[in-house]
């Protein structure tokens, strides 16, 4: 009896992850754009952060990053579809894909943009702030794009650029 092997059924058992995985397809591949919108919504609704959290092992280390990258990707083409209509939901995304990979430098810009857009001058000069002090604490010099973007917060009084 060792060597049986047991599996779940998907049509009876759902994961997280799982669903995350077929919501991602099903919004990459499908013309339309209400189905889209609407899987990228259920997929984003599914973003949970890192994978595995606690576990080192090399069988989850190899998932970790991939999924981090593909949850962000999510969360920041959702914020895109709904901006203009709930611009509200597409600062949460942003905020959340900043959450889950602190790294990805765009997502930040990508908030700091759409802040400067729906006239939140002073929540842009706070994002702003949080990632230069979080550039300098991973030793790590900004971008083209996110110097000229921390410039124009300055510049229009904003803040002391370190």
């Amino acid at each position: 009896m060792d060597d049986e092997t047991y599996r779940i059924d998907p049509a009876k058992i759902s994961y997280d992850l799982w669903d995350f995985h077929e919501a991602t397809k099903t919004a990459r591949t499908t013309r339309d754009p209400d189905t889209q919108r609407a899987e990228l919504d259920r997929a984003a609704s599914l973003c949970g952060g890192e994978l595995a959290a606690g576990i080192h092992e090399d069988w989850v280390l190899d998932e970790k990053y991939p999924l981090t990258l593909a949850q962000v990707d999510v969360l920041t083409q959702f914020a895109s579809l709904c901006q203009a209509d709930d611009p509200d939901r597409a600062v949460d995304a942003l905020e959340r894909a900043r959450e889950i990979d602190p790294d990805a430098e765009e997502s930040w810009c990508h908030l700091i943009r759409l802040q400067l857009q729906l006239g939140r001058p002073d929540q842009a000069r706070h994002t702003g702030q949080l990632l230069q002090a979080h550039l300098h604490t991973l030793q790590v010099e900004p971008t083209t794009d996110t110097e000229e973007l921390l410039a124009a917060i300055a510049a229009r009084g904003g803040f002391r650029r370190a």
